[in-house]
């Protein structure tokens, strides 16, 4: 008897950790490596089904000019930047003006980024490691004019003003590549931008004080020609997808693309580059699944949770994902895919992200 209660704890205990590591999702792939595929495989625009307690009504987002020939295994690091370069370019844009604070910090160890930092009495800002933030003082009052939605966005009326007079977009992004030359990016992507007539600028600006109110002492006074700009936003792109990293925030909002440039006709304003990548291409080809096994992957994950939530699969965008791996970066091509859960408390969105090649749901 003693052998045999003994055996049922053994066997009770092996389901639950088989339980368990299921739930957590092990990062094996599901489908067998010999059976991958060695050949390119057609994707419709949407997809729809109904596999238990998850209905996929999914609109496929993926670039027109994408091209699964080009797909090659990549590795990727981030971009250490030349410090004196940076800081020479740096330093001659803010002669004459007043330094109120400094770091100039070497690398930790070989192979980290070095830490710069300086701030104007006159508002100009500009910290440098593996990535840059730059902002002018005139730059700062952008912020007043720039107001995100809760979700992260610009609200469509930012989208409506779509030119500047005597300032085309055109113009405006050349002056962006040439400081960003200037200090070694080439940087290639899908760009979005934003027409900001210095007019628009004056009637949207809007500040709150701490304790929510208007705070009329922060607004920048008269607006001018001069003022009128144009936002970009940017993600870098690789073999013809848009590049994620798992250390930049998933949701495709305005507010955490990586790439974000303010230009005006007094020149570059603001400057954010996060997670940019140089990527080292192999000579061996990458196969994706088709996406019924990517659908079959999501709905397994959400139909063996012990609720009984239902799910819905709204959008799967096909991009090229970055998860960090020591110093390297092992590329994929990945799904980032648009999931809302409805239970008796609610709705509640999240976001699951599959391996476009192997089938495995890449945990974060």
């Amino acid at each position: 008897m003693k052998d045999n209660v003994s055996g049922k704890n053994v066997t009770i205990v092996s389901v639950c950790l088989i339980t368990l590591l299921t739930l957590m999702g092990c990062g094996n792939s599901p489908f067998e490596k010999n059976n991958l595929p060695k050949e390119n495989v057609e994707f419709p625009s949407t997809y729809e089904k109904e596999i238990e307690r998850v209905t996929f009504h999914t609109q496929l987002v993926i670039p027109e000019e994408f091209n699964q020939d080009m797909l090659m295994k990549t590795t990727a690091r981030k971009k250490i930047l030349n410090i004196d370069k940076v800081k020479k370019d740096f330093e001659e844009k803010i002669q004459g003006q007043t330094v109120k604070e400094k770091f100039d910090d070497p690398p930790e160890k070989k192979g980290a980024p070095p830490y710069y930092h300086i701030l104007t009495e006159e508002g100009t800002s500009f910290s440098v490691t593996d990535g840059i933030q730059f902002t002018t003082g005139n730059g700062y009052f952008f912020n007043g004019v720039l107001l995100y939605d809760d979700n992260g966005n610009l609200p469509e009326e930012y989208s409506e003003a779509r030119e500047v007079p005597g300032f085309s977009e055109d113009k405006a992004w050349k002056i962006v590549e040439e400081e960003l030359s200037a200090i070694g990016y080439e940087i290639e992507g899908e760009r979005r931008s934003i027409a900001l007539p210095h007019t628009f600028s004056e009637e949207k600006e809007y500040w709150l004080s701490q304790n929510g109110e208007n705070d009329g002492t922060a607004y920048k006074g008269e607006w001018t020609e001069e003022d009128d700009g144009w936002y970009f936003f940017m993600r870098q792109n690789l073999q013809g997808l848009p590049v994620y990293s798992q250390y930049v925030y998933l949701d495709n909002t305005d507010i955490d693309t990586p790439l974000r440039f303010l230009c005006s006709r007094r020149g570059v304003e603001e400057m954010h580059i996060d997670y940019y990548f140089d990527f080292q291409e192999g000579e061996e080809r990458t196969y994706l699944l088709p996406f019924k096994k990517i659908a079959e992957v999501v709905a397994e994950r959400n139909n063996e949770l012990l609720t009984e939530s239902k799910y819905e699969v709204s959008k799967a965008v096909l991009c090229q994902f970055v998860p960090q791996k020591g110093k390297d970066y092992k590329v994929t091509p990945a799904w980032i895919i648009d999931i809302a859960e409805t239970n008796e408390e609610g709705v509640y969105p999240f976001t699951m992200i599959v391996n476009a090649v192997t089938g495995e749901e890449i945990i974060q």
